[in-house]
Order: structure tokens, then sequence, then C-alpha cells
């Protein structure tokens, strides 16, 4: 899948994917004084197409950067766990998981939005 987004190998072209790397986005992003940005990162335990450690890892280096940073894990899911009919098939918002995800995002939201 990320072959397919690059265009590149890693081995071909490591300086790409350094850019591209969302942890060094970070890294240049903290450094400007206008960057205000909090992240609510989610990610399925059972995701076999990005380790869940690197979601793990980009909270580290987030709140190393003094990020404000949340996070929620859904257990028993993989890398598509969102429940959407164009994803995993028929299914609604009030159907697992979004039943245990939807009130954390929303807690998030109204934390960061309201003034």
């Amino acid at each position: 899948m990320i072959l397919k987004m690059m265009d590149t190998t890693p081995y071909q072209s490591t300086q790409a994917y350094i850019d591209a790397s969302p942890i060094y986005q970070i890294k240049k992003a903290t450094n400007n004084p206008m960057f205000k940005s909090s992240f609510f990162v989610i990610w399925g335990e059972k995701d076999e197409i990005v380790s869940p450690a690197e979601g793990i890892n980009f909270i580290k280096v987030l709140k190393e950067y003094n990020v404000n940073t949340e996070s929620f894990s859904v257990p028993d899911q993989g890398n598509f766990w969102l429940c959407v009919d164009n994803i995993r098939g028929s299914c609604s918002i009030d159907e697992y998981p979004n039943t245990i995800v939807s009130p954390e995002i929303l807690k998030f939201l109204k934390a960061e939005l309201t003034y």
C-alpha cells in the first residue's frame, strides 16, 4: 500500500520516506511558533498493515514535543477498524466498534473545540 503511494521503496529513496514520516513532520511543525494542534490517535491492536507500535511511538514523540495527545486502541480490530459501508460492509454508527470509538472521539473534540 505504501509503495503505491510513494512510488518508490525506502531503499531507493530513504529521504522521501523520512520526509513523509508523521514523526518527522511533528518535529518540524513544533519548531514553528504558530503551531498549536492536538492529536487523537486511534489504532487497532490486531493491525497487520501498520504495527500498533507505530502509533505508540508516534504518541511518545508527540508528548516529547509537548503536543496535547489523546489515544484510543481498539483491542480486537485491525487497520480498517472503522465500521462504514465502503470499508467493511453494511453497518452503522450504532454498531461495534463504532459504539466504543465514537464517544471517545466526541469527548476529545468537545474538549478541544470548547473555548
